[in-house]
């Protein structure tokens, strides 16, 4: 049993630390919007990442190459209205990502796959030779 300090001295709590072990009371609980977990492997031909990003439609995804930079971003809004005699509820959520990558320069970003499937956003960025220089682009997802 843990011990509390007030101005009126020490007595023992029993609700002390009762609540420290659920995520709601962790310090980044609150720190929104979460980055997704993404896994990253290099290849002798190519960078593949994996985003973790369940819950969202392949058409609620947006990737793209800026530079050298590439952003992987989701955007959902829900409302769900309901209405009663006796009473109306109106629930809404939000939820949205952005993840940004900065891509070495080898990178061909003419020849960038992604593939979005039980909710891991599979990404192929094929390396180029040095000579060759890459434009900006939107890449779709399949």
């Amino acid at each position: 049993m843990a011990i509390i300090k007030s101005n009126q001295g020490s007595y023992p709590s029993v609700f002390n630390g009762l609540f420290e072990n659920l995520p709601l009371f962790e310090s980044d609980f609150f720190n929104l919007p979460k980055l997704p977990a993404t896994n990253v492997k290099e290849t002798d031909s190519a960078f593949h990442l994996e985003l973790a990003i369940p819950g969202f439609k392949k058409e609620d995804i947006k990737v793209n190459v800026e530079e050298d930079i590439l952003s992987v971003s989701a955007e959902i809004k829900t409302e769900k209205n309901e209405k009663n005699e006796k009473f109306a509820r109106r629930e809404f959520s939000y939820s949205s990502f952005n993840r940004q990558f900065q891509l070495p320069s080898n990178i061909n970003k003419d020849n960038i796959e992604a593939k979005y499937e039980n909710g891991i956003l599979n990404l192929t960025i094929n390396k180029l030779d040095k000579n060759i220089v890459s434009k900006n682009k939107v890449i779709s997802i399949n």
